[in-house]
């Protein structure tokens, strides 16, 4: 059989991503941070757990002022590329859910998305304010960039694999924003 997917979250590729924190936030304790993610448990853990792990441990060691914390992953993200990132998004719905962070974190996972997926964290706003995200799904819905695009489509599939589901979806009554005038 061959190498599971969750293995590219490994010592090398931590280690690597650490130092790309470091340079951006000298104060980010790169020990502590591994030591915490790779506990004792880490080989245990599936793929999205060790995403979930690795943002959770995020919020641990950059700023605890989300707006500062977010503004170093932006700092790094044109370095961040691909799938092994999706920790980042999954950082805005672990840590951007207050009212306060809204527009904040609909800008962070519109950006991340470009550069990674955000589809998996979008849920979690969809499922604490299902029409307020619904609006801004329509919005990127008419993006120019195709990955903002299929975010919007993507991100609100009522059974994505991988996802959590979304079970205002399959119920039968259509969503109607009252929050924007746009939809």
């Amino acid at each position: 059989m061959g190498e599971q997917l969750k293995a590219i979250y490994n010592e090398d590729f931590l280690r690597q991503f650490s130092e790309k924190v470091h340079t951006v936030y000298r104060a980010f304790d790169k020990k502590g941070f591994m030591g915490n993610v790779m506990d004792h448990t880490w080989d245990e853990l599936a793929l999205k757990a060790r995403m979930g792990r690795i943002a959770e441990m995020l919020g641990k060691y950059l700023p605890a002022r989300y707006e500062k914390a977010l503004e170093i992953l932006v700092s790094i993200d044109e370095e961040c590329i691909g799938f092994p990132y999706l920790f980042f998004p999954e950082f805005v719905a672990m840590y951007g859910q207050a009212e306060e962070h809204w527009g904040l974190s609909m800008t962070a996972l519109k950006r991340f998305t470009v550069r990674s997926s955000a589809e998996f964290a979008v849920r979690m706003f969809l499922l604490r304010e299902p029409e307020r995200m619904m609006c801004q799904m329509e919005e990127w819905a008419k993006h120019p960039n195709e990955h903002v695009r299929r975010l919007a489509s993507e991100g609100c599939r009522p059974r994505l694999p991988w996802g959590q589901g979304l079970p205002m979806f399959t119920n039968g009554t259509p969503l109607r924003c009252s929050v924007c005038l746009n939809c």
